[in-house]
């Protein structure tokens, strides 16, 4: 199915409804100045993820700055996943510790074409960190897409991230998270 281009025009779920108005703070609000990192994490660490993403957080070339990226998934189930990768012999070792970045991407592809849930495109359902709700700077989310990935023809539908959700065994819906890498604005 064709997706429109246009942030106004976008119809999902996942979207605030269009003319939607919110106050939003540092750093999902725009800012030319790029605050410090601690900064932004003392400003979303204890914050909830959004269940609808505001609209002036899609990209668009009409403007000269890009927001930050902003991550549509679940929080990682690690331990269900490291177990998974145990299971299968799977883990990526780095030296004698295990490296949970790359050990969770793999079960997470692995996983999924094995259930047959989604056959997803190798830059989409990825290990990614975000401040959002973090304990200490990082908590690890599983992204489906981001806000840059409207316009892709293979986004999945809301009936494949039902599944996506239960193979995972997460409670609740997808939620918007900011990157944890390009959590700023910034000049296209």
């Amino acid at each position: 199915m064709p997706r429109p281009h246009s942030s106004r025009t976008l119809d999902l779920p996942c979207l605030d409804p269009p003319g939607t108005s919110r106050t939003l703070v540092i750093p999902f609000a725009f800012s030319r100045e790029r605050p410090s990192y601690q900064q932004m994490f003392d400003n979303v660490h204890s914050t909830d993820p959004f269940t609808t993403l505001p609209r002036v957080l899609i990209p668009s070339l009409r403007y000269t700055y890009v927001p930050p990226r902003m991550l549509y998934g679940w929080p990682a189930p690690k331990e269900s996943l490291l177990a998974y990768a145990k299971k299968k012999k799977i883990v990526v070792r780095s030296g004698r510790t295990i490296d949970e970045p790359a050990t969770l991407g793999i079960a997470l592809r692995i996983m999924m074409l094995e259930s047959g849930v989604a056959n997803l495109p190798h830059d989409m359902l990825r290990p990614r960190i975000t401040p959002v709700g973090a304990d200490d700077q990082q908590r690890v989310v599983v992204a489906v897409y981001s806000n840059y990935d409207f316009t892709r023809k293979e986004l999945p539908s809301q009936e494949t991230m039902e599944k996506l959700g239960q193979c995972l065994g997460v409670e609740g819906p997808p939620r918007w998270y900011l990157d944890g890498l390009n959590w700023y604005w910034r000049l296209w």
